[in-house]
């Protein structure tokens, strides 16, 4: 069993990257986190209950040769599986029907739906009976997620897959959700180039950094922690602060970029990467196609996406940048390219957000 005083400090959102780690790297689904607080909401508790906490997406045919693909469409043949993640820091006897049935509500849209929590007591024989009894009435799986090692979090029931989609419900989450909008933009571009795509998904992190978060949560001791009479950089911020280019980012989460006055949202890292390179592009197209920063073992910038890990496609100018990059690589290529094209690094801001 956790330590409650753990999961009594531990915020629900906090357990979103190591969900994400254990999907990307056990099951090969890639996720995205859906913010409700983003939603355009036209009347109070309209749309309740129909935002999953977590979202993803898989393709069935990015291994099959392209004659086979073709084959596969001309008979219907499904090329990508959406999911849907509903996620509590436990379930128990007493809360089990309420989380399950908001999962069933948040994930009718979907091929897949699951509701996922760190503490599972799965020696409660009535809390079992009950859980597998709801998972083959309603098709919801239920994931006991191992923080200390995602990759052996435990699949307790597997969902039951939807051959279809609730298109409706599905729309109303794409007109009323930005993030919604940002996952469905990635899954169509991977199901056109049959390869997975996550330009706007979450980072996954490194088992490093997810350590770093149970250390940071760990550390908190609500009873000893105490005002003080001056407030520190980052209350006088609205919890945000400058980021000093000279530390190592791992581990922090930017929250936007300020380029020249000019502000805009970048809320991951590879976010702030590709928002920089479009500034650039916009700037200097020529330049940047012509740009000398490489890495010691493969390119950062292509005109074919074949010849990176996970690429980026600048529209706009057709060219493709790495961005399978950790954090602190992003901002060493930021800072080569601002002295490449010989701008002001003063007038380059990335505002970090200090809740994370």
């Amino acid at each position: 069993m956790m330590n409650k005083h753990f999961l009594d400090n531990l915020h629900e959102r906090e357990l979103h990257p190591f969900l994400n780690y254990y999907l990307n790297h056990t099951l090969g689904i890639a996720a995205k986190t859906i913010y409700q607080e983003r939603s355009i909401n036209s009347t109070k508790g309209e749309n309740e209950w129909i935002h999953p906490d977590m979202v993803g997406y898989s393709l069935t045919t990015s291994d099959w040769s392209e004659k086979v693909v073709s084959l596969a469409e001309q008979y219907n043949v499904p090329k990508v599986i959406l999911y849907s993640f509903e996620l509590k820091k436990e379930i128990t006897m007493s809360n089990l029907r309420e989380v399950f049935f908001q999962a069933v509500s948040n994930s009718s849209w979907a091929n897949e739906g699951y509701l996922v929590a760190v503490e599972i007591d799965t020696s409660n024989t009535k809390l079992v009976q009950k859980m597998n009894r709801l998972s083959n009435s309603f098709g919801i799986g239920i994931i006991k997620l191992n923080l200390d090692d995602p990759t052996t979090s435990k699949l307790v029931t597997a969902g039951k897959r939807k051959e279809e989609i609730d298109g409706d419900t599905v729309n109303n989450l794409f007109e009323i959700n930005k993030d919604f909008k940002d996952f469905l933009a990635d899954v169509e571009r991977a199901v056109k180039i049959n390869r997975p795509v996550n330009y706007n998904l979450d980072e996954v992190k490194t088992l490093e950094e997810l350590k770093e978060v149970l250390t940071s949560v760990e550390g908190v001791d609500v009873q000893t922690v105490q005002p003080t009479s001056k407030p520190d950089a980052r209350t006088s911020l609205g919890n945000e602060q400058v980021m000093d280019w000279s530390i190592n980012v791992t581990g922090k989460k930017p929250k936007r970029m300020i380029i020249y006055n000019e502000e805009y949202e970048a809320q991951s890292w590879k976010q702030v990467y590709i928002t920089f390179c479009k500034y650039l592009a916009e700037k200097d197209l020529t330049q940047l196609k012509q740009t000398k920063l490489t890495g010691r073992n493969r390119d950062f910038f292509s005109t074919s996406d074949k010849n990176l890990r996970v690429a980026y496609l600048l529209e706009e100018v057709n060219l493709f940048i790495e961005v399978n990059l950790s954090a602190q690589q992003i901002i060493n290529n930021v800072k080569a390219l601002i002295k490449e094209f010989n701008l002001d690094i003063t007038h380059i801001k990335i505002i970090l957000d200090m809740n994370n």
